[in-house]
């Protein structure tokens, strides 16, 4: 409050008043940029505005102030006759309303202006109230192919399985935008139902972006049929390095063991991205037949920072004892420090009673390690430490815990 009676905060509350349209905008903006409450009631009067520039300007002000006594005011504007203030006035009722809004939003979305039906479908999603699935469903069948996609956006974060069915007819949507974001869709919903057209969609070849959120909706919905196609798609020669990394973070969600002996061969593979993706595949399977082939890469010199990482993360996700010495090395790298540490504490978690004594001393010791990372646009290397007292906790513990033993 005592930031907003500063003379200036006051001077900008009486420029609201202004005869010119331009300084009044000018003056809610400030306001709502600092956050003043003390202005509210100034901006409530503004929301009367005859220009819809001003009008908007209040509406953001109000916003971004949080205030949420004038809800009822903003409110009103979501019936205002310019479609600019009524798509800002749908985004601040959500803001200042939360739950009193779904019944507003939910008659915003057959406003004659896609824009403004597309923010309300949205923020019926951030809200995730259930009474909004009927009407977003009945959305899915909008013109507009960006109201579609916000639409199943909002389904998705909603999470109600009664849209499946929606979703899954829009798999064949005409907007690859829709189709991909419906298959996002029915993945959080967790629809089983939807395996066989996503198979499908892997096997139609469309666009890529529809390919990749098939894979990505397969690996989540962790179905055992899509094992083969995952796997075919994740061979392909000319597979974008991006593309490839979904399907493999797929291939592992699955948790299917067969996995494991073509993703270890993919770790020899000449494209950097294929071997970081089989890394991280093989980690999410956690299967402890790839320590091996992922402490020969481990090992290997000249490997890109993006295999690199995958590998260590891929070490401490499985959770094998034997690579520790390995990861000793990274903590003084600098590089991989961070990355490291965190490897060594998952395994020390699940398996601190395999690993010899001098190891479990020189982690009890490690307080924290020093990080160096490029900075922007490499200019300039960015030092800094991260906190280890977990790690060397659960060593400390481990060492303790066995010369409770040898004494007893």
């Amino acid at each position: 409050m005592k930031k907003c009676l500063r003379p200036v905060m006051w001077w900008r509350v009486r420029q609201l008043r202004s005869k010119r349209p331009d300084t009044r905008q000018r003056a809610a903006r400030k306001l709502g940029e600092a956050r003043c409450p003390g202005a509210v009631s100034g901006l409530v009067e503004t929301l009367s505005d005859p220009e819809w520039t001003v009008r908007l300007a209040a509406i953001v002000a109000l916003t971004n102030i949080g205030d949420t006594r004038p809800y009822d005011q903003v409110l009103g504007l979501t019936k205002d006759d310019d479609w600019h203030v009524r798509k800002a006035a749908v985004a601040a009722v959500t803001v200042l309303g939360g739950l009193r809004a779904v019944g507003p939003l939910m008659s915003a979305l057959s406003d004659r202006v896609p824009a403004v039906r597309q923010a309300a479908a949205l923020a019926l999603g951030i809200i995730r109230d259930r009474r909004a699935v009927q009407p977003l469903i009945e959305t899915m069948r909008d013109k507009s192919s960006d109201v579609r996609w916000d639409a199943a956006e909002a389904l998705g974060l909603i999470g109600d399985a009664r849209a499946t069915a929606a979703l899954i007819a829009a798999l064949d949507d005409e907007d690859a935008k829709v189709t991909v974001k419906a298959a996002d869709a029915l993945a959080r919903i967790g629809a089983r139902r939807a395996v066989t057209p996503l198979l499908a969609m892997l096997a139609e070849q469309r666009y890529r972006s529809v390919w990749f959120a098939a894979a990505r909706a397969l690996g989540a919905l962790k179905d055992a049929r899509a094992f083969e196609p995952l796997l075919k798609l994740f061979q392909e020669e000319d597979l974008f390095s991006c593309d490839g990394d979904a399907v493999a973070e797929a291939l592992g969600q699955i948790g299917d063991s067969r996995a494991v002996t073509p993703l270890v061969a993919e770790l020899a593979n000449t494209r950097s991205f294929a071997r970081a993706g089989a890394a991280k595949a093989l980690g999410l399977l956690g299967d402890a037949r790839a320590i091996e082939p992922l402490m020969a890469l481990f090992r290997e010199r000249g490997t890109s920072t993006a295999v690199h990482e995958a590998v260590v993360k891929a070490l401490g996700a499985i959770g094998d004892p034997r690579p520790v010495s390995l990861l000793l090395r990274d903590l003084k790298s600098g590089w991989y420090a961070a990355l490291a540490a965190q490897s060594l504490t998952a395994i020390l978690r699940r398996s601190a009673a395999q690993i010899d004594p001098e190891s479990l001393r020189r982690l009890a010791r490690v307080k924290s390690v020093r990080v160096k990372q490029p900075g922007f646009l490499g200019l300039k290397t960015i030092r800094y430490r991260v906190d280890c007292s977990e790690l060397s906790r659960l060593a400390r513990q481990e060492l303790q815990m066995r010369m409770k033993h040898l004494g007893g």
